[in-house]
């Protein structure tokens, strides 16, 4: 593959910045204030990437400085991204596949089906962080395992009562995750389809 094969799907995510910041790229480097106003994120944030290898750096003038290059294969390949001047907040598809937890092929399509807004930078695809969490939130149910108490309750149109008395009957499996107490969904919906084919209630059993 030549050159231009391989750079005719590049983006350049400083080519839609203003004159201010045109500027400062052309000299190649970015303070460490710089590459936080232009990323989003906290200057201690930058500070801890450099100190963890992440970020390389290296000093000019007696300053401590980024290089673009490095910068843009730092923050294009990021999973989350915050509202900078290269963008809106996003998720990489990577970080789509992270938040629902579904396959590459099943998430494009997700994208494609609300739509979610997108924009490319560097070599990646980057979808609307806010729009991919609202879309998410319609469907994320219909595809969980694990779910809450509060959840089966709202989404499953039963009652707390006569959820906690199928889980006092030990008709649902229960885990413990992260401080939360999760209840497998397929158990529940195996027992409410039993109740309603038997006519019975929790009082009946």
């Amino acid at each position: 593959m030549n050159k231009e094969e391989y750079t005719k799907h590049y983006y350049d995510p400083f080519s839609q910045l203003d004159q201010r910041w045109q500027k400062i790229i052309a000299t190649g480097y970015l303070t460490v204030s710089q590459s936080a106003e232009l990323s989003g994120f906290s200057r201690q944030h930058i500070y801890n990437l450099i100190s963890s290898g992440t970020l390389k750096s290296e000093t000019k003038n007696n300053k401590l400085v980024i290089s673009c290059k490095v910068f843009v294969r730092w923050f294009t390949s990021l999973s989350i991204t915050h509202d900078s001047p290269l963008g809106y907040a996003s998720y990489s598809l990577k970080g789509l596949i992270n938040l629902t937890g579904m396959e590459r092929c099943w998430v494009l399509k997700f994208a494609d089906r609300y739509p979610i807004p997108s924009f490319y930078s560097g070599v990646f695809r980057r979808f609307h962080k806010q729009k991919a969490e609202e879309a998410w939130s319609h469907e994320w149910f219909r595809y969980a395992k694990w779910i809450t108490a509060d959840e089966a309750v709202q989404k499953m149109g039963i009652s707390i009562f006569d959820f906690y008395s199928m889980v006092a009957m030990h008709c649902i499996a229960v885990k413990h995750s992260d401080g939360k107490t999760l209840y497998l969904k397929r158990d529940i919906e195996k027992e409410i389809k039993w109740r309603k084919n038997h006519g019975k209630s929790i009082n009946q059993i």
